[in-house]
């Protein structure tokens, strides 16, 4: 009897949730599994859906109206398993067992300075109500705390699993020499968002030891504009790269002498296992879930608090001239081959 697997995305835009369920749904498929991903937003099509994974759009001119087009399509169909990466929509699909996908730790998400008391208490009023009473999965042990500790989630509801990595297709697109820099530089694999603080990165850079080495960020966001005055500002525009969104940022990384991670916010960062995976050194914020479950042992001295310019500066020096080898078996617990198995193990317990 084939399995039948079901997968809602927000879109197919170039964004790690999105890349975590496409990740999955390919290798489940390779094991004999029937996926169907249903994307909420038409809005981008920077990723592509692979053979074998079923597509389809979410009908209807509102929101409600494409919940009630899941609902309905899910009812005419009997899917063992469906996941969920929009909260909002896991009561809008049946299947013997569901789950909400939770790609980030929602209270630091929600934690801006600049918000006041009652904003704060709004957004997380909001997320207790999303997230409590589901069946949730979690993508690192720190959003499991999060949810657990400051949302009032039932632990018991909550199963870690973390983001599946084609390893081998990672490391083979980044041997493509296509469109790739001869100058020496460090790489930014980001949105240009203000979660990812790229700001700070700027003031680490303007500042590190070498002045010759330029700083290529590769991503598309709304800060860009903003960016761009800030590097003029420090003097540091000839050696800032706008690349702008890259479907193979892998061959970048992997030529780079450096990764850096300056967010504030993250799950399980993409970035920094990708980058280790294919042998580059990474330099990470410490936010409060994500890095330090990559980032271990005698890298984990390459972890800086987030904001910290100049523990940042410290960080990237050293990493430039000595960092520690990295084993090719290194991050290969997340490997997708692995991941999906956990997956495939939820239609089988109790």
């Amino acid at each position: 009897m084939i399995r039948k697997v079901g997968l809602v995305l927000n879109s197919l835009n170039g964004a790690g949730a999105q890349k975590t369920l496409l990740t999955l749904a390919s290798q489940l498929v390779s094991f004999d599994v029937r996926v169907d991903c249903f994307v909420v937003n038409r809005n981008s099509n920077d990723y592509n859906v692979r053979g074998g994974v079923g597509l389809v759009y979410l009908e209807g001119d509102t929101e409600q109206d494409k919940k009630n087009y899941l609902l309905n399509h899910s009812k005419s169909s009997s899917y063992d398993l469906f996941i969920t990466s929009q909260p909002d929509f896991y009561d809008y699909f049946e299947a013997k067992k569901k789950y909400c996908s939770v790609h980030h730790t929602p209270t630091s998400w929600n934690d801006r300075k600049t918000w006041r008391f009652w904003q704060k208490y709004h957004w997380k009023k909001r997320d207790e109500k999303y997230y409590r009473s589901k069946n949730l999965i979690a993508l690192s042990e720190g959003i499991k705390n999060d949810l657990v500790c400051n949302l009032g989630c039932d632990a018991d509801r909550v199963k870690v699993i973390n983001n599946p990595f084609d390893i081998d297709g990672i490391r083979n697109k980044s041997l493509s020499k296509e469109n790739v820099p001869e100058y020496s530089y460090m790489v930014y694999v980001a949105s240009l968002s203000e979660r990812k603080r790229h700001a700070d990165l700027f003031y680490a850079f303007s500042r590190i030891k070498d002045k010759s080495i330029k700083l290529v960020l590769v991503g598309k966001g709304s800060n860009e504009r903003r960016l761009k005055n800030l590097a003029e500002k420090l003097k540091i525009t000839d050696r800032v790269v706008f690349w702008g969104w890259d479907a193979n940022p892998y061959r970048l990384v992997r030529r780079a002498k450096l990764a850096v991670l300056a967010s504030r916010a993250e799950g399980l960062p993409r970035v920094v296992v990708e980058s280790l995976a294919i042998g580059t050194p990474v330099v990470s914020t410490d936010c409060r879930s994500g890095p330090k479950e990559v980032l271990t042992g005698e890298f984990s001295n390459f972890l800086v608090p987030v904001g910290g310019v100049k523990e940042m500066i410290v960080a990237i020096d050293l990493a430039l001239v000595s960092y520690p080898a990295i084993p090719s078996s290194f991050v290969d617990h997340f490997d997708s081959k692995y991941i999906a198995q956990q997956y495939l193990s939820l239609m089988e317990s109790d």
